[in-house]
């Protein structure tokens, strides 16, 4: 039986980011919780995708989680997108709504991904809006799609339908910080599909989804017949 990497890869992740003089605090907001990642981890296990894209890396965080479970898998590759903030106040998305998320300085991207997870890590620096439908289409088809760019509304609904056209039937969208707007919800909704939200755990102790909560969801595509 293969050791579960999740724990020792977690714990190399926090070390590389508080040698940048950071604490677990200040990370926190980037996805830095032990519990987001492990639910996003055994989601990539369980689904075992070859081609997984992510938009939004700041420190690496879930890029870890993904990575860590590729390579437990022993197969896959991710594909990230990231257009890093790098002032403290973060920025204003297009909802109006002040996104915090930032990095100390450009090497902070990815900071957190242990050097021998990185064979399977490709960074593609810039906006989403534009890098996502290149990256897509250079792609062709992609079994497991991650949102963690700009929480806007129209950033969402727009990341969501672009990658769901090019998801293999029975691949895994999935999106962080879904209660910032309603496209999530409104996104499944219309396709008749029933949202997976995770981790448990953290959903249940907080028993309501609030605005401004780290919660994850995630559908799956339906297979043809």
């Amino acid at each position: 039986m293969r050791t579960d990497p999740f724990e020792p890869r977690w714990l190399t992740a926090n070390q590389r980011v508080r040698a940048l003089g950071l604490t677990d605090e200040q990370t926190r907001w980037s996805s830095g919780d032990s519990r987001l990642s492990r639910g996003l981890y055994d989601l990539v296990r369980a689904a075992a995708p070859s081609v997984v894209v992510e938009t939004g890396v700041c420190y690496g965080f879930s890029s870890t989680a993904i990575l860590s479970a590729l390579e437990h898998n022993r197969k896959g590759h991710l594909w990230s997108i990231d257009l890093p903030t790098l002032d403290p106040n973060g920025r204003i998305n297009s909802d109006g709504v002040r996104d915090t998320s930032h990095v100390v300085a450009p090497v902070g991207v990815g900071a957190a991904i242990p050097e021998d997870l990185r064979e399977r890590w490709t960074l593609v620096p810039g906006d989403s809006e534009v890098e996502l439908p290149r990256l897509l289409a250079q792609l062709g088809e992609i079994d497991f799609f991650f949102h963690d760019a700009e929480h806007s509304y129209r950033a969402m609904m727009r990341e969501f339908t672009l990658a769901w056209e090019r998801l293999a039937p029975g691949g895994v969208l999935a999106s962080d910080d879904i209660t910032w707007t309603r496209a999530f919800q409104e996104f499944a909704g219309v396709r008749g599909l029933r949202p997976v939200y995770f981790p448990k755990a953290l959903y249940l102790q907080r028993k309501l989804l609030r605005r401004n909560v780290l919660y994850r969801g995630w559908v799956r595509k339906p297979s043809p017949g």
